[in-house]
């Protein structure tokens, strides 16, 4: 099958998802990154009137939401602005004092995801929207996600394309150069990169998750499986304790 084809049944995909839950409509975060951004016009194709991205800075680079502007202008996105620098800072304020410096990178990243979702939500219920995730395959194998935060979600279209596949398909639904062009990142922090933090490049993902595994060292597929490993928990539905048989 082509992708064409592909992202036409994830356009049904959606449609569909939102009927069996009595919704009107989806919404999304659109960050100014690519995943986002083929997420948001793959929306637009499903609810052509019913569809919102919300564009939530938060102690983000300004290239982040001009970025994002320049998307919804060219494709005509319904959007919304929801600055969150003053609730972060606020939240931020009172945590505690002695959290670990090598940790503080990845603990307020995290609390900016997780303010994101918050919001995501809270605009889905005013709008009886369901909320979609922009996790790709690579993302979602080695849990390059944020529990409770870009994976509380509602629907996950992207979730079996590899990172090719998403160039590509921003490319077939007529994505921004820049956004094309820009190295993936989540800007969580200043000059963070996905490659970067993951100790691992997209095609390197990409290949182990195709199969094409000969060309890649013993090393990067041992850090590949440890991740996937490690991340079961993110992935997998909240433990229960047993049940309670001799309740009346």
């Amino acid at each position: 099958m082509k992708l064409e084809q592909y992202l036409e049944q994830i356009v049904k995909f959606l449609q569909d998802e939102v009927k069996k839950a009595h919704a009107k409509g989806v919404i999304v975060g659109l960050s100014g990154g690519v995943d986002s951004a083929v997420a948001a016009l793959l929306m637009k194709k499903a609810f052509p009137n019913n569809h919102l991205v919300l564009l939530m800075p938060c102690q983000s680079p300004e290239i982040d939401l001009d970025d994002a502007n320049n998307l919804v202008k060219k494709h005509k996105l319904t959007s919304q602005l929801v600055n969150l620098d003053e609730v972060f800072l606020s939240f931020k304020k009172n945590l505690p004092k002695n959290i670990p410096s090598e940790q503080e990178k990845t603990i307020f990243g995290n609390l900016k995801s997780r303010l994101r979702m918050s919001t995501l939500y809270t605009y889905a219920q005013i709008n009886n929207y369901l909320v979609v995730g922009t996790s790709n395959a690579d993302e979602w194998h080695t849990g390059y996600f944020t529990k409770y935060g870009d994976s509380g979600v509602d629907l996950l279209p992207l979730v079996n394309l590899v990172k090719q596949d998403i160039f590509q398909a921003a490319k077939i639904l007529n994505v921004t150069k820049e956004i094309i062009a820009r190295k993936p990142s989540a800007s969580l922090w200043a000059g963070q990169t996905d490659e970067a933090e993951m100790g691992l490049t997209y095609q390197e993902l990409d290949q182990f998750l195709l199969g094409d595994i000969k060309k890649l060292s013993d090393q990067v597929q041992i850090k590949i499986t440890t991740m996937h490993e490690r991340t079961q928990h993110k992935r997998k539905a909240i433990p229960q304790a047993p049940k309670w048989w001799s309740r009346n």
